[in-house]
């Protein structure tokens, strides 16, 4: 069986944003479709469009805390947060500042949009990313509706906003990413911060308008971040804890059980261990100050965040078939039953799916970027594993609407899968010099709903 934190750390939905101080190191008017790249990829050193934050607003499962380092809350609730990550390199990434090369902007979506702790780069603490009473959390079930927009701004002008409504509970919670809360620009030269108001980058969603350099082709998206979790009967290689060196639970590295068994050794893949990673019932002590802590973590496992981004040899969770197959949970969760997002009340005409797992994939001779020598030879999805899975995208007719489903939704009337993992289509490595597979555009049959 599985939960959603096994298998997706963050559901999110993106938008492009403002930045002149991120990649490329160029002006950006806000919404402006003049900002828009002509040329993609590892080896442009021109046309490269405005500068380019990418903002994720994220949806956290339930069941694994500490948020600090894990991916929850708390253990029965969802909760939500505004992200912006911007990149202080040039083009053709020819330089950049390793001291900052990817700084984070982050603020929980709050019933009073304050943010619990100072959420630029420059000024982030442990209270940035603990949850406290304003935050808001939602049950598993419940139904959800956001909006994000640009919106006045304390002190003048405008920033980007999230405005978050929980339907079933008629709690609500927004984020502004802006001066006045404490969101800042970042200096490619030293580093320092600047109270900024982030805005949209573009106008439109139309092609082409995306932010530059990113490995997705993407503005407007929504994505299940995945390939992280690993289930394990015992845990060993104890470690101190470089998130939160207070924290009263044991940090380990290695991880040994049936899902780890059913790969390669470590030593022949490029993982360097899994942390970081719990045993069951840990309730991590100290976690929000003396005295406190976090409900127990529902199983021993590993998040694989520390020594690399990610389950590198894939015999985690997310790669066999624990993913939901419908709208009634079973040994596994319930699918997100996600509406066509909307401008002006109208949904996009078309969309189309997209992966960059093939960058993960020590297999793939694309993973060269774009260097002499580099082929698209090796890379696959499913990626290389013992479970031999990855998600897909279903779309669902019926019940009065149309809508997303996520995950191994292949039955049902009005069930599309769109060939299930073939949905991701073929690997652009000749187009834009690194592995990434891009599907055929599909004309939204939704868009009746709004006619």
């Amino acid at each position: 069986m599985s939960d959603w934190f096994e298998l997706s750390p963050a559901p999110w939905f993106s938008m492009a944003l403002c930045d002149p101080n991120s990649f490329p190191q160029t002006a950006c008017a806000p919404k402006s479709d003049a900002n828009a790249p002509t040329c993609i990829g590892p080896n442009c050193t021109t046309n490269l469009g405005g500068g380019s934050a990418f903002m994720e607003m994220q949806f956290y499962p339930p069941g694994n805390p500490p948020f600090v380092d894990s991916a929850s809350c708390d253990g029965t609730h969802w909760c939500a947060a505004l992200t912006l990550d911007s990149l202080e390199c040039t083009a053709a990434f020819a330089s950049c500042n390793t001291n900052c090369e990817e700084p984070s902007n982050f603020g929980f979506i709050q019933r009073n949009g304050v943010p619990t702790g100072p959420p630029s780069p420059q000024e982030a603490d442990r209270s940035t990313f603990v949850p406290n009473g304003q935050t808001l959390l939602m049950n598993p079930g419940d139904k959800i509706s956001f909006h994000m927009f640009d919106a006045p701004a304390p002190g003048g002008g405008e920033a980007f906003e999230v405005a978050m409504d929980d339907l079933t509970t008629h709690q609500s919670g927004f984020m502004q990413a802006s001066a006045a809360n404490g969101f800042q620009t970042t200096s490619m030269a030293d580093c320092s911060g600047t109270p900024f108001n982030f805005q949209p980058e573009f106008n439109t969603a139309k092609s082409g308008n995306i932010n530059s350099w990113g490995a997705d082709q993407v503005n407007i998206s929504t994505e299940f971040e995945t390939g992280h979790w690993e289930a394990c009967t015992s845990l060993s290689d104890q470690i101190s804890n470089p998130f939160d060196p207070s924290d009263g639970s044991p940090m380990f590295n290695e991880c040994s059980g049936p899902y780890e068994s059913a790969g390669p050794p470590d030593n022949t893949t490029p993982e360097a261990g899994e942390a970081p990673c719990y045993l069951a019932g840990a309730t991590h002590p100290g976690y929000a100050g003396p005295g406190t802590s976090t409900d127990p973590a529902r199983m021993t496992g590993c998040q694989d965040t520390i020594f690399q981004n990610g389950d590198l040899d894939f015999d985690g969770s997310p790669y066999w078939t624990e993913w939901p197959t419908g709208l009634k949970p079973t040994i596994y969760p319930s699918s997100f039953l996600e509406s066509f997002p909307t401008s002006n009340g109208r949904q996009y005409p078309q969309f189309f799916m997209q992966t960059d797992v093939a960058l993960s994939e020590s297999t793939c001779g694309g993973n060269t970027l774009g260097t002499p020598g580099g082929t698209s030879a090796g890379c696959t999805v499913p990626p290389p594993g013992p479970g031999g899975f990855y998600p897909y995208w279903s779309q669902v007719l019926g019940n009065g609407g149309c809508s997303l489903e996520f995950g191994n939704v292949s039955s049902g009337l009005g069930v599309s899968t769109f060939g299930k993992d073939k949905q991701y289509g073929t690997n652009q490595f000749n187009t834009f010099g690194y592995p990434q597979f891009i599907g055929p555009l599909h004309t939204n049959p939704c868009t009746f709903s709004f006619g």
